[in-house]
């Protein structure tokens, strides 16, 4: 809730804001290397000719997978979210 955490953090010092600060953005940056990571893995197991979704990376053995522009997805929400 916005108005409890505004609340909450009037309370906190100028120091303890700027820390809590920094540690909500170096998880921010974490997981959007993590997620880098990932997307490399994918184009890395496409790239060797693997069968594997092109959004996700997941197997696309025994699958009926989609296909969009030559790509292929494991389900529809890939289709959606992934590369065009």
């Amino acid at each position: 809730n916005l108005a409890t955490a505004t609340s909450a953090n009037s309370q906190l010092s100028p120091e303890m804001r700027m820390r809590l600060e920094r540690e909500r953005r170096a998880n921010a940056a974490e997981a959007r290397m993590a997620a880098m990571k990932q997307q490399e893995s994918v184009r890395q197991a496409v790239r060797e000719g693997k069968n594997v979704c092109v959004a996700c990376g997941k197997s696309l053995d025994g699958l009926m997978p989609f296909d969009k522009f030559g790509r292929k997805f494991c389900t529809t929400d890939c289709v959606a979210k992934g590369p065009a």
